[in-house]
């Protein structure tokens, strides 16, 4: 009997966490991300797209990744540091609250109209 959590998880899934963990670049496009998978072997060829999209759920689900589905611009982003994205929703609420005018500059206007 043991008091932990068991979760059966391919190590070259953590592998690959660890990695991109440690790596510069915080957000990383759907389809860049599962093309890197595939060609340095952290995922099946037959299967890719059921396993990575287990892999993504598993990861987000764990706090690993947060993924974001933005179907009206048909780019979806995965954050493989949260910290980082936390690090971004802090800065955007300090300018936010920080200077009332900022909130009605042609760049804020710009981002609500096109994401």
């Amino acid at each position: 009997s043991t008091n932990g959590f068991e979760l059966d998880m391919p190590l070259t899934w953590f592998l690959l966490y660890v990695i991109t963990h440690k790596y510069e670049q915080n957000f990383i496009l759907y389809d860049d991300l599962k093309e890197f998978c595939i060609q340095s072997s952290y995922l099946d060829h037959e299967d890719a797209d059921r396993q990575f999209e287990a892999m993504l759920t598993l990861f987000h689900m764990l706090g690993f990744y947060a993924f974001f589905d933005h179907t009206e611009t048909s780019r979806e982003w995965i954050c493989t540091d949260i910290t980082a994205l936390y690090g971004e929703f802090a800065n955007l609420l300090t300018m936010h609250f920080k200077d009332p005018l900022y909130f009605d500059s042609d760049a804020v206007q710009l981002f609500h109209r096109s994401g």
